[in-house]
């Protein structure tokens, strides 16, 4: 029941983004979100960040050259609070112009990969640009469309949770991340296993 897989990296501006794995019991009820400034922390009888039924979460607003650590529980529906996860952090290192801008575009490889039930997909722009980022399956079929809009320069994370755009969970298999912009095209293969 302990929460497992969770990972974190710099999502936009001033945020951190955290994905782990899904809930397998079925008696789960929500997950608690822990923060701290200081390594190696313990969340006992601390308040928890957020309360949240889904399995990933955006910490906002934070303050550029600060470290900060996290760790995820499970509750399940009698009001039983799982142990802690393992902890992970993340640091929002420089801001130019208020925002933080990579070099060059960018399609990072999804993590974790192999992966069950979701993975984030990171990918990194150096200017506005319009992006499409789809799945497609091995055979080229559309299978989920995670971004088709406006989006500004920065880096950049979307969670894939293993659905097609009708919500439908897929097979395991290969399937192939696409992001395309005006001056960039980028594909890397993804792998589910159930």
């Amino acid at each position: 029941m302990t929460p497992a897989g969770v990972i974190a990296s710099v999502s936009q501006p001033s945020a951190i983004a955290l994905v782990w794995d899904a809930p397998l019991d079925e008696d789960f009820a929500f997950f608690r979100v822990y923060r701290s400034g200081a390594a190696g922390f313990d969340p006992s009888g601390m308040e928890p960040l957020s309360e949240l039924l889904n399995h990933s979460f955006t910490d906002e607003n934070l303050v550029v050259g600060s470290a900060y650590y996290y760790r995820i529980s499970a509750v399940d529906a009698n009001g039983n609070e799982s142990d802690y996860s393992k902890e992970v952090s993340g640091t929002v290192l420089s801001v130019v112009e208020g925002m933080l801008v990579p070099s060059e575009y960018a399609l990072r490889q999804n993590y974790p990969n192999p992966f069950n039930p979701s993975t984030m997909i990171r990918f990194d722009l150096p200017e506005d640009a319009t992006v499409s980022l789809i799945v497609y399956d091995i055979v080229g079929r559309e299978v989920a469309r995670l971004k088709d809009e406006p989006t500004p320069a920065g880096y950049h994370s979307v969670v894939w949770n293993g659905q097609d755009d009708a919500g439908r969970k897929v097979p395991s298999g290969i399937y192939i991340a696409r992001l395309v912009t005006p001056g960039y095209g980028k594909s890397i293969k993804m792998l589910l296993l159930k």
